[in-house]
């Protein structure tokens, strides 16, 4: 009620000109985020307990409206993941430090909004390597291919070096990511988007080390396995020497999150099979045919200083 009586005191004043005071002390105080309905303030505006977030409400546009959301959940429920473990796994059965899974972190209804945001008006599926990609914030993603497009560094034009601005996602999903506190305090700089058709897969990689401390996963629309096996010094082992039961399997399942950090980003390379099965919860098998799409949204905090054109952690 008290919300309601802001935003009616608020009024005109609102939409006219700053996000009213009294609606902000409202929002504080009921769980809401104060936001602008035309997305021209930063994505994140979040107002908990009178203090303002560092995504600072910057919208002074006078045909802007001022609009209240609900405040993304501030704790993720972790659960183990689904775990399929090789026949000749070398060393313990367990899942390596570091890794995290949430199986609900985004609701059907949210995905959908995901999806609207990444395949609608202003979508930018760029085609360079084998599965689509776009960019929202830091463009940098490291292949084995030279596609300069891909791998801008500081010295490349400002131009090449951003995607789609990051306010262009739902304004819940960075302050929900950040509020898990897997990135610890930094803010995430780089959502790229992948899309994933049929078999595709992703080779055996170990992060670039520009990717920082943490990658975050949220899949949306199927579920795949990512497998996982043992680096060499922070590399994949070269594939002459490698035995691919020798892995295991995590199922990442729809509107999911996975947290990779520590030992399960530093030592453990990771990939998508192009296989056609994937193996489901319930022991049910999912074959991978025509009609088949993942898309998922990997997170990163890029230190732009250390970016390269050239990959890192080849074996």
């Amino acid at each position: 009620r008290a919300l309601g009586l802001a935003v009616a005191a608020a009024g005109a004043a609102a939409a006219a000109a700053a996000v009213s005071t009294a609606v902000v002390a409202a929002a504080a105080q009921t769980g809401f985020t104060v936001g602008c309905r035309r997305g021209l303030c930063r994505a994140g505006a979040v107002w908990r307990g009178g203090r303002q977030a560092p995504h600072i409400a910057r919208c002074r546009s006078s045909s802007a409206t001022t609009i209240l959301r609900p405040v993304a959940p501030e704790v993720t429920t972790w659960q183990p993941p689904v775990v399929t473990f090789g026949q000749r796994l070398r060393g313990p059965k367990v899942v390596p430090e570091g890794l995290q899974y949430c199986p609900d972190f985004v609701s059907l209804e949210e995905e959908r909004e995901l999806l609207r945001a990444i395949d609608g008006e202003g979508s930018t599926w760029m085609k360079h390597i084998r599965r689509a990609q776009q960019f929202f914030g830091l463009v940098y993603y490291q292949t084995s291919q030279a596609v300069p497009e891909l791998q801008p560094t500081g010295a490349s034009p400002k131009s090449s070096q951003f995607g789609r601005p990051l306010s262009e996602l739902p304004g819940w999903f960075l302050p929900r990511l950040h509020a898990t506190g897997a990135f610890e305090g930094e803010e995430v700089n780089q959502v790229q988007g992948n899309e994933y058709l049929e078999d595709s897969g992703i080779g055996q990689h170990v992060e670039d080390p520009a990717a920082g401390e943490t990658l975050a996963t949220v899949s949306l629309l199927q579920p795949i396995q990512l497998t996982l096996q043992r680096a060499v010094a922070g590399r994949p082992m070269h594939s002459d020497e490698r035995d691919s039961e020798d892995c295991l399997k995590v199922l990442l399942e729809p509107r999911s999150l996975l947290i990779l950090k520590g030992e399960s980003r530093h030592d453990f390379a990771h990939a998508i099979r192009q296989s056609k099965i994937v193996q489901l919860r319930d022991g049910s098998r999912l074959r991978r045919d025509s009609s088949y799409r993942r898309v998922s949204l990997t997170c990163r905090v890029i230190d732009e200083h250390r970016r390269t054109a050239a990959r890192q952690d080849m074996p």
